[in-house]
C-alpha cells in the first residue's frame, strides 16, 4: 500500500468510525467498531503519523489505537483528555512521527 493509499483508507475508516460511534459514550464499544479495528491493521509506520495528525486537528479517542500500534503509553494515569492528547503529540515529535 502506497502512503497516499494508506492516507485515503485511514480517513475513510476514521470517518466511518466517527460517524458510526460518535454517540456512544462507552469508549470500549467505540474501540470494537470494525472500522477502528481495520485501522489497527494498516501499516503501523504509515498510520501512526495519520492518527497523530488527526489528534492535533480533530481530537478524538485515538489513545487505544496508539497504545496498540506503538506498544507504548506516554499518558500518565489520571490524565485528562487534553493532557492525553498533549502527551501523545509530544511522543510523536520525540519519535519523529510528526514535525
Amino acid at each position: 500500500i502506497e502512503s497516499d493509499d494508506t492516507r485515503e483508507i485511514f480517513y475513510r475508516l476514521a470517518h466511518d468510525w466517527e460517524a458510526s460511534t460518535g454517540m456512544l459514550s462507552i469508549t470500549t464499544q467505540r474501540y470494537k467498531h470494525p472500522s477502528y479495528q481495520a485501522i489497527l491493521n494498516l501499516e503501523k509506520n504509515k498510520v501512526i503519523p495519520l492518527i497523530l495528525e488527526e489528534l492535533q486537528q480533530r481530537p478524538d479517542w485515538w489513545f487505544d489505537a496508539l497504545r496498540t500500534l506503538t506498544k507504548q503509553d506516554p499518558v500518565k494515569a489520571g490524565a485528562s483528555f487534553e493532557e492525553g492528547i498533549n502527551s501523545w503529540i509530544a511522543w510523536g515529535k520525540q519519535n519523529n512521527y510528526i514535525g
